[in-house]
């Protein structure tokens, strides 16, 4: 499958990532029939699924604290 993202998109993002020493999490609405992360993952340092983080759980606060200490 040939990527969405463009070379010079990734590029740039790069070279912004190297020069901030920013990071970028993303965070994929896996629901439908389309829920790929291929693109995600070519300028994300990490890509959490939605459907990772599980609501019913207990320890949903803790996940979601862990995600925006992140930030």
């Amino acid at each position: 499958m040939e990527s969405v993202v463009s070379d010079k998109l990734i590029k740039e993002i790069d070279k912004w990532k190297n020069t901030t020493k920013a990071r970028i999490i993303s965070i994929l609405i896996d629901i439908g029939t389309y829920n790929s992360d291929a693109s995600l993952k070519e300028f994300s340092n990490q890509v959490i699924k939605l459907s990772s983080i599980d609501e019913n759980s207990d320890a949903v606060n803790d996940q979601v604290s862990s995600l925006f200490s992140m930030i």
